[in-house]
C-alpha cells in the first residue's frame, strides 16, 4: 500500500477505501501512540466518540505489514 483514501460518512464512521480486501486490522492510536480503538477484518472504524484532534492510523494487512496514515477530524 504506498497511499490510502479515507474519508468521513455523515454517521461518523470511517472508511479505508484503498487496500480494502487486505486489512487485517486498524488501530486508531493519539500523538503518544495510545491506542484509542481497534478492529479486525473490516474497512470501517467508527469515530463518533473521538474528539477532534489529530490521530495516528496504524493498518495491518493480512502479509502482517504495518502502514500509519495521519488523521485529522475536525
Amino acid at each position: 500500500m504506498q497511499f490510502a483514501f479515507v474519508f468521513y460518512r455523515p454517521d461518523f464512521s470511517l472508511h479505508l477505501i484503498k487496500q480494502v480486501d487486505n486489512i487485517s486490522e486498524l488501530f486508531l492510536m493519539d500523538m503518544t501512540g495510545k491506542n484509542l480503538k481497534k478492529v479486525q477484518g473490516t474497512n470501517t472504524l467508527d469515530i463518533q466518540d473521538v474528539l477532534k484532534g489529530t490521530y495516528i492510523l496504524r493498518v495491518i494487512n493480512k502479509e502482517n505489514k504495518v502502514y500509519y496514515l495521519k488523521l485529522i477530524k475536525n
